[in-house]
C-alpha cells in the first residue's frame, strides 16, 4: 500500500465523531468529507467543507485528520505532515496502525526533501545549471545599459498624464489597473480569455457579461476568473504606493489578497483532466522551487534557473526589504525604472512563494514608477519569453538595462492599447 494513503484503525480515535455537537451546516460537511475521505476522488471538492470543521472544532482529530488528508491529495506534503501530527495529539488514544504509518510516512517526507536539496545542486535527468543562484545584490553592483533616461521617463509620464486628463483620472488608472489584471494573470497562465474579452473587462468592469470565452482556466469558468480579477483588482486599489517601508507582512497580505481566491490551483496537461493542488497562500515557501529555460531543441539537457532555498528564504527577504526600504528613501540617486528592474530582479531570484510569485513581485516593483507619478508595471504575454530573456540578462551579466528598457517599453503599449477603447 502506498505511504501517501493514511492508515488508521476503523471505528478508532479518528473515526469518533461524538466530541462535538454539529449544526445542520456543519453536518453537512461532514458527510461531504467522509465521502470524500472514502472515495479520495477530486479533494477539491471537499478541501473547504474540512478546513472549516477543523476551523470550527481545533482539537477535534476527526476534523484534523481529514484536512491533512485533504492536504496529502492536494499535493501539500509539508502541510498534511503538520495536520497529521496536531491530529495525533488530540487524539484521545493512540491508534497503533495511525501511529506506525505517520513514522513511516515522516521519515519518507524527510527522505524527500534531502533528495530536493541534493537535486538543488544536482540537477536529474541530465540536467544543467542554466542560472546560478545568488544572494540579493545593491543596485549599484548592476549596470543598467539602454534604459530609459530621464528625457524618456519624462515623455512617458507625459502620455500617461494625457491619457489621465482624456478621460479622467480615476476612470484611466481603474481601466489600467483591470488591464493589468488581466494581462498579468494570462501571463502566468492563470487563465487565457478568448472573443473580446480583454476590451469588454478593461472598458466596462470585471462581470460576467464581460467574458466572451474562458479557452483556459479554473473549472468554475467565468466564475472563477470573475473571483481572481476582482481579488487582484482589490489588491491594486489597496496598495498604498506612498508607504516608504516594506515589511514582510506587508509582502504576505499582497501574496494572500492576490490569492485569496486561487488557494485550489489545477495543472494543466495534454488530453488530462487538470489536477488540483493546494496553495499555501500568504507564507513564504516550503520547498525548493526552481524553473526550466526551454531552448527549443528537444535534443538539449533540461536548463534549470535556481532560487533561493526554501529554508533561507526569510533572511534573504529580510536582507533585501531592509536594501528595498533604504532604496525607497534616496529614490532621488536612481532612474525609477532602474529602480523598478532592481526590484523586479532580487525579488525574483529569491521567489518567495510557491505560486503568485510573478504577480507580487510586479506589484511591489511597480513602488518607484507610482511614486514618479507612473502606472502599475504591465507586461504582454506575447512578450513573455522576452521578459524572461531581461531576467537572464540581470543574472548572468549583472545588466537590468534590458529589463528596465521592457518594463519602459510595455508600459508605452499598455498606454497607447488603451487610448484604442472608445471613452
Amino acid at each position: 500500500m502506498s505511504i501517501y494513503r493514511p492508515r488508521w484503525t476503523p471505528g478508532g480515535a479518528y473515526d469518533d465523531r461524538s466530541a462535538v455537537v454539529l449544526d445542520a451546516s456543519q453536518a453537512r460537511d461532514a458527510e461531504l468529507v467522509e465521502e470524500g475521505t472514502k472515495s479520495t476522488a477530486d479533494p477539491d471538492s471537499w478541501f473547504f467543507p474540512a478546513e472549516r470543521l477543523a476551523h470550527a472544532f481545533p482539537e477535534w482529530p476527526w476534523a484534523k485528520f481529514r484536512l491533512a488528508y485533504a492536504h496529502l491529495l492536494l499535493e501539500d506534503v509539508d502541510g498534511a505532515l503538520d495536520l497529521f501530527e496536531e491530529a495525533q495529539r488530540f487524539a484521545q488514544a493512540p491508534d497503533c496502525a495511525c501511529d506506525e504509518w505517520l513514522k513511516q510516512f515522516r521519515a519518507k517526507v524527510e527522505e524527500e526533501r534531502q533528495a530536493e536539496d541534493h537535486s538543488w545542486s544536482e540537477p536529474e535527468d541530465g540536467g544543467v545549471i542554466a542560472q546560478f543562484w545568488h544572494p540579493p545584490r545593491d543596485i549599484d553592483v548592476f549596470r543598467c545599459e539602454g534604459s530609459s533616461d530621464a528625457a524618456a521617463t519624462a515623455v512617458l509620464l507625459a502620455e500617461w498624464n494625457a491619457y489621465k486628463e482624456s478621460l479622467g483620472a480615476d476612470t484611466a488608472a481603474k481601466r489600467y489597473a483591470r488591464l493589468v489584471a488581466v494581462q498579468s494573470s494570462e501571463l502566468e497562465g492563470v487563465f487565457l480569455l478568448g472573443g473580446g474579452s480583454w476590451s469588454n473587462i478593461v472598458r466596462d468592469g470585471v462581470c460576467a457579461e464581460a467574458i466572451d470565452e474562458v479557452v483556459q482556466g479554473p473549472p468554475s469558468g467565468a466564475e472563477g476568473v470573475i473571483k481572481i480579477l476582482q481579488d487582484f483588482d482589490n489588491c491594486l486599489e489597496s496598495f498604498d504606493p506612498s508607504t516608504t517601508s516594506i515589511s514582510h507582512g506587508d509582502v504576505k497580505s499582497i501574496h494572500a489578497q492576490l490569492m485569496r481566491c486561487s488557494r485550489i490551483g489545477y495543472a494543466e496537461f495534454p488530453n488530462e483532466d487538470p489536477i488540483p493542488y493546494l496553495n499555501t497562500v500568504g507564507e513564504y515557501r516550503r520547498r525548493i522551487v526552481t524553473a526550466s529555460m526551454d531552448t527549443g531543441d528537444d535534443d538539449d539537457p533540461w536548463r534549470v534557473v535556481h532560487f533561493a532555498r526554501h529554508q533561507e528564504v526569510e533572511a534573504h527577504m529580510q536582507t533585501f526589504l531592509r536594501m528595498m526600504n533604504l532604496a525607497q528613501v534616496e529614490l532621488e540617486k536612481h532612474d525609477p525604472f532602474a529602480l523598478a528592474a532592481w526590484i523586479h530582479f532580487n525579488l525574483a531570484v529569491i521567489h518567495p512563494f510557491t505560486d503568485g510569485n510573478g504577480r507580487v513581485i510586479r506589484i511591489l516593483a511597480s513602488l518607484p514608477l507610482l511614486k514618479a507619478g507612473l502606472p502599475y508595471i504591465n507586461v504582454r504575454p506575447e512578450v513573455k519569453s522576452a521578459y524572461l530573456g531581461t531576467l537572464h540578462k540581470a543574472a548572468t551579466d549583472s545588466d537590468l538595462g534590458p529589463l528596465a528598457g521592457l518594463i519602459a517599453s510595455e508600459m508605452r503599449e499598455s498606454i497607447a492599447w488603451l487610448r484604442t477603447l472608445p471613452g
